[in-house]
């Protein structure tokens, strides 16, 4: 059972890879991936500016929508914290000689 939802999860990937807009939206700012045979979905996010995909959730059908719009607060606040901080050690090392 395991190896079968690890299979239908890179399945997804995949056609989610090959097309960010593969799945509909479940939120403003996410899409759902559903798995096959198994009541989960994957949540993801795709920046076309970047042609990055970010995996916020792997989620049960019948989660409550709110907790997405509550882990993408939280991921949103430490991404940017992240890219300051990456900004600020760019800027540190292009001052030295």
């Amino acid at each position: 059972m395991g190896f079968d939802f690890l299979f239908v999860f890179e399945e997804v990937l995949s056609k989610i890879s090959a097309n960010p807009y593969y799945a509909s939206y479940v939120l403003k700012q996410a899409r759902g991936g559903s798995l096959k045979r198994f009541p989960y979905q994957v949540i993801y996010e795709a920046d076309e500016h970047d042609s990055k995909i970010i995996v916020l959730a792997i989620a049960h059908h019948h989660r409550n929508p709110e907790w997405f719009k509550q882990r993408l607060r939280e991921l949103i606040v430490v991404a940017l914290a992240l890219n300051i901080t990456m900004e600020e050690d760019s800027a540190s090392t292009k001052k030295k000689p």
